[in-house]
């Protein structure tokens, strides 16, 4: 069974995005303090139903009585649909249902399979930006030892938020957290 991860999608990293910035303004700014500080406090299934849908209309149209329309049309086209499988009408309905079904799936598929290596990519960035941010808060830390105790209090807060964020991240990367997937 896989481990839930931390950052389930790209908006999930949202916040690690906005705490990224936040550093850069910090190592910007040697006044900003906590006070001044911005951070203080599915398409493809429904591509691949639609596309299931024009396929099961028009196998069931084909497979109609010539000559029928309306509803004759569609009972004998649902019969000679289900004869594929030896059954009748009520088997045509369950066939025709399956490249609906089959289609919406794959098409889910797809998109969640892009989607995955989306976020993977986007994690990787922000986890080796947010490894080089976090070593230059603790130089600037420790450049500021003799600074106000308000800035000193932020830098901290912020070196621990991002040791969080890059705990996260590399769990959800595994054990290269860098490392690029095949």
């Amino acid at each position: 069974m896989a481990r839930k991860k931390n950052y389930q999608n790209l908006e999930a990293l949202v916040p690690v995005e906005r705490i990224l910035s936040e550093a850069s303004m910090a190592l910007q700014q040697k006044t900003r303090t906590l006070a001044t500080s911005s951070i203080p406090d599915v398409l493809g299934a429904v591509v691949g139903t639609l596309a299931g849908g024009a396929a099961s209309a028009a196998w069931i149209g084909a497979a109609a009585v010539t000559g029928t329309t309306g509803a004759a049309a569609l009972t004998s086209g649902l019969a000679g649909v289900g004869a594929v499988i030896g059954g009748g009408m009520v088997a045509g309905l369950a066939v025709a249902a399956l490249p609906v079904a089959a289609l919406a799936v794959g098409g889910y598929a797809v998109i969640n399979r892009r989607n995955h290596k989306r976020l993977l990519d986007r994690e990787r960035a922000l986890l080796q930006d947010a490894m080089l941010k976090h070593q230059a808060l603790i130089e600037q830390l420790q450049s500021e030892m003799h600074e106000g105790q308000e800035r000193r209090d932020y830098l901290q807060r912020l070196v621990i938020v991002l040791s969080d964020a890059i705990k996260n991240m590399q769990e959800d990367l595994g054990a290269g957290g860098l490392a690029t997937e095949a």
